[in-house]
């Protein structure tokens, strides 16, 4: 279990499952044609890639952090302007 900022050997791979889950439910979901959605599980690649090989060749834990952090944020960043436009499109009806 996660205590005090640290994860066991089985709390990283429990993560790694989940988020395997979640991208490919988030494949399911999109639409590869759109640029954006494109994006986005490219930006998902890129932050599984991260989270599964933490550090680079002389990288600190922080610099690792970052870098997924990183990810993260331009996750979201995408995924909320997809999700706004998305829902504009729904409310006008097309």
């Amino acid at each position: 279990m996660l205590t005090q900022n640290t994860f066991s050997l089985d709390d990283a791979k429990k993560a790694t499952q989940q988020l395997l889950l979640s991208e490919a439910k988030i494949r399911l979901l999109i639409n590869p044609r759109e640029e954006d959605h494109s994006r986005l599980v490219e930006l998902l690649h890129k932050a599984l890639f991260a989270a599964s090989s933490p550090k680079r060749h002389g990288e600190t834990d922080e610099q690792a952090a970052m870098v997924l952090r990183d990810h993260v944020g331009a996750i979201v960043e995408l995924s909320q302007s997809i999700l706004k436009r998305e829902w504009e499109r729904i409310k006008r009806g097309i």
